[in-house]
C-alpha cells in the first residue's frame, strides 16, 4: 500500500468515526513518516483528547518535540508515557537522550540504566549511555558500552564512529582507523567516517591522506564546514596557502561565525604580509570572542607590519591584560617599542619576556629574547 492510499484509508476511517482515537494516531504516524510534524502533532493531540491513556502517543509526541528542540515539552510527554507504562525501555531511553542534551548527566544515566534493566538486548540504550560517558570524559565506561552495543548490533555505524573518536582522542590511531574503516565498509557514503579518518591522518601528519578523506567527505556533503576547515589546516601544514585560504573561505560561507576559520585565514594573510586582510579577519575573531588573545597578538603583528605602532602596542597590551603570563606578547611589544626608539620600555618588556620564557622552559625563545636584550643594553 502506498503512503497516499494509506492516508486515504485513515481519512476515511476518521470520516466514518470521528471518535476513533486509533485512526488519528495512525494518521499522525503517517504524517510523521512524511516529515509533516505539525500535522502529526495535531493528530496526536486529537488522539489523546479522545483517549488520554495511550503511552505510545505521548512517546511519539515527545519525539517530535525533541526534533523541534522543545526539550521540556518532550520530557513532559516522556514522563506521561512512563507513568502510563513504566516497562517500556524506549520511553526511558528517549527521556535519557533529552537529559543528556541538557547536560543533566545524572538523570540521563538513571534513564539509560533503567532502559537497559528493562531490556538488556536493546543496543540503543548502550549507545546513548556510552555517548554520555564519553561526553563526561569517562572513556573506559564508554568503550565498554560501545562494545556491548556492537555485540548486539554489529552494523551500527554510529558506534564505530564514536568509538573511533575516543581512540583518536587517546592517541590510539591504529584502533581509530580500524573503526573508521569499518564504517566506510558498512556505508561507503558516510561522510562523517571519512571526516573522522581524515582527522586521524592529520594527527599522524599524513596530510595527503587526510586531504583525500576530507575531499571525499565534502563530495558526500558539500555543506560540511568542518571538513573544509580541517582540509584547510592540512593545506596550511603543507604550506599550500592558496588552497588553505580557499577552504577557510568556504567554511566561513557555510558558517559566518566560524571563529577558527577567520583566525587561521588571518594568520596566513599575516604570514603573506597581506596585512589589511589579516586585520579584517582578526577583528572579526575579536568581535566574536573578545578574549581570544592570539587574535590580538597576530593583529598586533599585522599593525606592526603596517608600521601602525600605536595600534600594535594596544593589541599586545590587551593580550597581557588578559594573560599576564604571555611571554610572546611582552617580546613582541618590546620589538615595537624598540622600533619606536623607546629603548627603556623595550628593555623592560624583553626582561619580562626572558623571565617568562625561562620559567616556561622555552629554551629557544628564551635565548633569542636574551640575545635581543643584550643587544639593546649594549647599544
Amino acid at each position: 500500500m502506498t503512503s497516499f492510499e494509506e492516508m486515504a484509508d485513515y481519512n476515511k476511517a476518521i470520516e466514518l468515526n470521528p471518535n476513533d482515537a486509533g485512526a488519528y494516531y495512525k494518521r499522525g504516524v503517517a504524517y510523521y513518516n512524511q516529515g509533516k510534524y505539525e500535522e502529526a502533532l495535531a493528530d496526536y493531540d486529537k488522539a489523546l483528547e479522545l483517549n488520554p491513556l495511550q503511552p505510545s502517543v505521548y512517546n511519539d509526541r515527545g519525539v517530535i518535540c525533541y526534533i523541534q528542540g522543545k526539550y521540556q515539552q518532550a520530557i513532559a510527554n516522556y514522563n506521561q508515557a512512563i507513568l502510563l507504562n513504566p516497562h517500556d525501555s524506549d520511553f526511558h531511553n528517549n527521556r535519557g537522550v533529552i537529559y543528556q542534551i541538557q547536560g543533566k548527566y545524572e538523570k540521563a544515566m538513571i534513564a539509560f540504566n533503567q532502559a537497559i534493566l528493562i531490556n538488556p538486548k536493546r543496543a540503543n540504550a548502550y549507545v546513548n549511555r556510552g555517548n554520555a560517558y564519553s561526553q563526561q570524559g569517562e572513556y573506559k565506561k564508554a568503550l565498554a558500552d560501545y562494545k556491548e552495543a556492537i555485540l548486539l548490533e554489529p552494523n551500527l555505524t554510529e558506534v564505530y564512529n564514536n568509538r573511533g573518536s575516543i581512540y583518536n582522542t587517546q592517541g590510539d590511531y591504529k584502533k581509530a582507523l580500524v573503526d573508521y574503516n569499518q564504517v566506510v565498509e558498512l556505508n561507503p557514503n558516510n561522510a562523517t567516517a571519512y571526516y573522522n579518518r581524515g582527522n586521524v591522518y592529520s594527527n599522524q601528519r599524513k596530510h595527503q591522506k587526510a586531504i583525500a578523506d576530507y575531499t571525499t567527505a565534502i563530495q558526500l556533503n558539500p555543506n560540511y564546514d568542518e571538513a573544509y576547515y580541517n582540509r584547510g589546516n592540512s593545506y596550511y601544514e603543507q604550506k599550500k596557502y592558496k588552497q588553505a585560504i580557499a577552504d577557510y573561505t568556504q567554511a566561513i560561507k557555510l558558517d559566518p561565525n566560524y571563529l577558527d576559520a577567520y583566525y587561521n585565514r588571518g594568520l596566513i594573510y599575516e604570514l603573506q604580509k597581506r596585512y589589511k586582510q589579516a586585520i579584517a579577519d582578526l577583528t572579526q575573531v575579536i568581535q566574536i570572542n573578545p578574549t581570544y588573545t592570539q587574535a590580538y597578538q597576530i593583529r598586533g603583528l599585522a599593525y606592526y607590519g603596517q608600521k601602525r605602532y600605536k595600534q600594535a602596542i594596544a593589541d599586545l597590551t590587551q593580550v597581557i591584560q588578559i594573560n599576564p603570563q604571555d611571554a610572546d606578547a611582552y617580546n613582541n611589544r618590546g620589538a615595537v617599542y624598540q622600533e619606536q626608539g623607546n629603548t627603556k620600555q623595550a628593555i623592560k618588556d624583553l626582561e619580562k619576556a626572558v623571565k617568562l620564557y625561562k620559567k616556561q622552559g622555552n629554551q629557544e625563545l628564551y635565548q633569542q629574547a636574551l640575545d635581543d636584550l643584550r643587544g639593546l643594553k649594549v647599544n
